[in-house]
């Protein structure tokens, strides 16, 4: 008797465990997150290189991407800090880290409207705020899929750096 009760809570918990594997294995993250630096920005070079540009700044930001359940929506939270310059333009690029990318949604201005003081911009892009400037991102669903690939990033122009202060590529995050 001691033996199939034993037997019974070591399968019980391999079911667990099994479980639980599977369960992340299976992990479909809906949200992407972006620590934005000026080390992070890059500029076209010579021969279609890519260089990092002098960016002095003491700027950063934290951005979250985030996709509702039926991806018809993508949600932005972008909050910037101690910029150079005053904040003009928020854009979400299609690139892996390390590489210039077309532009597939201009957040702001433009999609969202952004709190200038607080340094805040947030709201939720759809389909109709994806642009035609990446290969393969024509919706929020493909959006995400360059999301889950690392090919998306933010960049952050000011002003005083018109190419960009801050940039932060997106990598997938619980939420």
């Amino acid at each position: 008797m001691k033996f199939m009760s034993t037997l019974i809570v070591a399968c019980s918990l391999t079911t667990l465990t099994l479980a639980s594997y599977s369960h992340k294995n299976n992990y479909n993250p809906r949200c992407f997150a972006a620590l934005s630096t000026p080390e992070q920005e890059i500029v076209p070079g010579p021969n279609g290189t890519f260089v990092v540009p002098e960016v002095r700044s003491n700027g950063f930001s934290e951005g979250v991407l985030r996709f509702d359940k039926g991806l018809t929506k993508a949600y932005v939270d972008v909050q910037v800090k101690n910029l150079n310059g005053t904040l003009d333009r928020v854009h979400i690029h299609c690139a892996p880290a390390g590489v210039g990318g077309g532009l597939a949604v201009d957040v702001f201005p433009g999609t969202l409207d952004a709190d200038l003081n607080s340094g805040i911009v947030r709201g939720y892009l759809t389909n109709m705020d994806i642009l035609a400037n990446c290969p393969n991102i024509n919706n929020i669903a493909s959006l995400k899929a360059a999301a889950e690939d690392g090919g998306l990033y933010f960049n952050i122009h000011t002003d005083v750096f018109p190419a960009g202060e801050l940039r932060g590529q997106l990598y997938s995050e619980e939420c």
